[in-house]
């Protein structure tokens, strides 16, 4: 699910780059702590701000907001994102086959009943 996935992206969002031992010693301690934002206070084009927006999005049933909003992640975070992106593009396609289908079967129905 999108919420198990979370705290992976949001920890390579916040990866420091570098070798030495500050920026490993950084990195470690963030991974052991992870605060996320739940208000509003995240910048809107933020990581914390784009899982925020798809998670609504899923909690409505709307998978293609969800996916729309996360395909703009970038940098380590987007590497992160892209398994569950790649699932729910999947899904996407099933749901929207399966719908077309069904409009088929009903056009169907109604011709051989009208």
């Amino acid at each position: 699910s999108l919420t198990d996935i979370s705290v992976a992206v949001l920890q390579a969002d916040r990866q420091i780059e570098g070798d030495g031992w500050i920026s490993a010693a950084i990195n470690r301690l963030g991974n052991l702590v992870m605060v996320r934002r739940v208000d509003h206070s995240a910048a809107a084009d933020s990581t914390d701000a784009r899982l925020a927006r798809a998670e609504a999005d899923l909690a409505i049933g709307d998978l293609a907001a969800a996916i729309d909003v996360l395909d703009g992640l970038s940098g380590p975070a987007n590497g992160a994102i892209a398994p569950w992106l790649e699932q729910a593009k999947a899904t996407l396609a099933v749901e929207q086959a399966l719908t077309a289908l069904n409009t088929i079967a009903i056009a169907q129905i109604s011709i051989v009943q009208g």
